[in-house]
């Protein structure tokens, strides 16, 4: 492993600490945002009282939210917003019961919200999509949601794999290897990385992941299904 692969895994066990999730089953939680102490503690966010929502960064639309900070003692503090900007934000999302959100860190006072909503008619779509790949291809099919941490620029960018996917195929596919990634756009070769220690496995793609997603204009919050064609091949397609 280079130093370069080295710089990566040691980076891998930070990710998932950047983003939180919010599943609507109950009343209160259409009625605030609570900020997760331990999110605030890794990232510092939020930095301020007048914070934003937004949901895509092209044609990018703010959603205001003021938080008020409580403290919980050992210099820490807990954010929770107040006033009627979250409840807005659901309205104008039509965020429903059920419904599962991805928020990240996007810049020092905005957060980026991934919107999974319950019985989509997408779903079926989906479905459809999936079963016409796997007749194309002769390995799994897997999705992922665009995230920001998929997005961040360069070297920093990374698409870590589903754990129920790399466990199928083996995490030894992922070690150092190289893969060509066919897009809607344009096909890019991108390597792999497994990073394995006695009590946790992340599988992902890095060194040139940055420029798949570039050459393919992937955005926040897009849906995207990879095709296993050979050991050495996905077609990527929107769903």
């Amino acid at each position: 492993m280079d130093e370069q692969d080295e710089q990566e895994v040691a980076e891998i066990e930070d990710v998932r600490q950047f983003y939180f999730t919010v599943n609507m089953l109950t009343r209160s939680r259409r009625t605030h945002l609570e900020i997760p102490e331990a999110f605030t503690d890794k990232t510092g966010w939020p930095t301020c009282e007048e914070c934003a929502l937004v949901t895509s960064t092209s044609d990018r639309r703010d959603w205001p939210v003021h938080f008020r900070f409580e403290d919980v003692g050992g210099g820490k503090r807990r954010a929770r917003s107040v006033g009627h900007g979250w409840t807005v934000f659901l309205r104008d999302q039509n965020v429903k019961s059920g419904s599962l959100l991805i928020l990240e860190v996007m810049d020092s006072r905005s957060l980026a919200v991934t919107i999974c909503h319950p019985d989509s008619p997408r779903k079926h779509v989906v479905k459809t999509q999936e079963a016409a790949l796997r007749r194309r291809s002769d390995g799994p099919v897997f999705t992922k949601i665009v995230r920001a941490s998929h997005l961040r620029p360069g070297l920093a960018a990374r698409l870590d794999l589903p754990t129920s996917y790399w466990r199928e195929v083996g995490a030894e596919r992922f070690r150092d290897t190289w893969f060509t990634l066919v897009g809607p756009l344009s096909a890019v070769r991108v390597k792999s990385a497994a990073y394995v220690t006695p009590t946790q496995t992340f599988c992902y793609l890095s060194r040139d992941w940055s420029d798949f997603v570039a050459l393919n204009d992937f955005k926040l919050g897009d849906t995207l299904q990879f095709a296993a064609v050979g050991t050495a091949e996905f077609n990527v397609s929107l769903s």
